[in-house]
């Protein structure tokens, strides 16, 4: 069953003002909990006051070298968060900024999907998304978009270091970040030059190395 996910223009520029801001964007999840249950950590950051105060201490970790304010909360057995309470958030007004940004669109914009056991939970819902065009130009960044995704993928010794997101959601924020390029009239001579196009359009979006 295919499910709206809005038309493609207006949801990319709020989800391209999400990124800047970190504030995220309503996501019409209905009856879903498939981030919730997919077996990820859930990374904390300094700002995450009231997740901080909302989380049970014992079920925050601080790696080697993570810097000071930063934590990831764990999963339970069967991949579920331990927040997840009768099929809800039990803390969803405070919420990890992890969650509050999570939109599982930015995977279907670009053709990617979750890896790894209990992925299914949410690529059911990735794959159901369907958006809407209001032009060609709108099908043409859509395609930019799944292309640009693809590229990186495929084309990863030609990033500097041969470094490139190993996370499909990740990829997916980058490839959504730098679609433009794909959409440009410059003529490239070699994957090379197409990342390195890419690599400048990633540091002019938001001062970020491509990794």
């Amino acid at each position: 069953m295919k499910i709206d996910a809005g038309d493609l223009d207006t949801w990319l520029h709020d989800i391209l003002a999400s990124f800047k801001t970190g504030t995220g964007i309503d996501v019409p999840c209905g009856e879903c909990r498939g981030c919730c249950s997919a077996g990820r950590f859930v990374h904390l950051v300094p700002s995450d006051l009231l997740a901080y105060s909302a989380i049970p201490r014992q079920l925050l970790h601080r790696t080697a070298g993570m810097p000071k304010g930063h934590a990831v909360m764990g999963y339970l057995d069967g991949g579920f968060c331990p927040m997840l309470k009768a099929g809800d958030c039990s803390i969803y007004p405070s919420r990890p900024s992890t969650c509050r940004t999570f939109d599982c669109r930015v995977l279907a914009a670009t053709g990617l999907v979750m890896e790894g056991q209990w992925s299914e939970r949410i690529n059911e819902r990735v794959l159901s998304w369907q958006f809407t065009f209001a032009s060609e130009a709108s099908q043409r960044r859509h395609k930019a978009m799944r292309d640009t995704a693809a590229f990186i993928r495929q084309h990863a010794a030609a990033f500097p270091g041969g470094k490139i997101p190993t996370q499909p959601t990740s990829l997916a924020v980058l490839a959504i970040k730098v679609h433009p390029v794909l959409l440009s009239p410059v003529s490239f001579s070699s994957a090379v030059d197409v990342a390195n196009a890419i690599v400048a359009e990633c540091r002019r979006f938001d001062n970020e190395t491509i990794c």
